[in-house]
């Protein structure tokens, strides 16, 4: 499943009708989480919260802590 990483790079594609869910990890910092869940809501993408940051990274393979992955399908 192809998915993007980055708070800003998620935003744009949101807005450009791209990205379809996202998903949040429970302990990213309260301004990201509001951002995405602002826009989510303007355009009816779906959210979900999911383990905390590092959980989030190590399910899409990456070795980081990730805040939130948009998925385009």
């Amino acid at each position: 499943m192809k998915f993007k990483i980055g708070t800003r790079e998620i935003i744009k594609e949101i807005e450009n009708g791209k990205i379809k869910r996202v998903v949040l990890a429970s302990n990213s910092p309260e301004f990201i989480k509001n951002k995405i869940q602002e826009i989510s809501k303007k355009y009816n993408v779906k959210i979900e919260f999911d383990g905390d940051e590092k959980q989030l990274g190590i399910s899409i393979g990456k070795p980081f802590p990730v805040a939130c992955v948009g998925y385009y399908e």
